[in-house]
């Protein structure tokens, strides 16, 4: 869904460089419906009797809404790109430019979600293996 030289974010790249930013925004629209289905298909599933069963479906919905979080959040980044590249006023680029660095702050403090909520899901995983006897 998201990497490859089809994947929604190598088309988005080659619409940003191109300056595309309607076609960007547009891309960004199909992964979040992607997640979306993701999280539903993952919410859906029975975990009836299954020992750690409800835990790792708890925890992987947490892990890919954190990651639908992160990859929308260049929504934001895109909408300030646009403004510095189609803004006349320099006060206006220069608005967008320190937007850009607060946004740059925030989406770290995302990657730092992405990263316990995998690091959760890895657990509970083993967790669920272990109890399981699939390994």
């Amino acid at each position: 869904m998201l990497i490859g030289k089809k994947g929604f974010e190598s088309v988005k790249l080659d619409d940003l460089i191109a300056h595309d930013y309607t076609k960007a925004l547009y891309i960004i629209d199909k992964e979040e419906a992607e997640f979306n289905t993701i999280i539903k298909d993952i919410e859906k599933a029975n975990t009836e009797g299954i020992q750690k069963g409800k835990e790792v479906q708890q925890a992987a919905v947490n892990y890919y809404s954190v990651m639908k979080d992160l990859f929308m959040f260049s929504r934001q980044e895109i909408e300030q790109e646009k403004l510095m590249r189609y803004s006349k006023s320099e006060k206006e680029i220069r608005s967008a430019q320190e937007k850009m660095l607060e946004l740059g702050r925030e989406k770290q403090k995302l990657y730092q979600k992405v990263f316990k909520a995998d690091e959760k899901l890895f657990t509970i995983r083993r967790q669920f293996e272990s109890e399981n006897q699939l390994k």
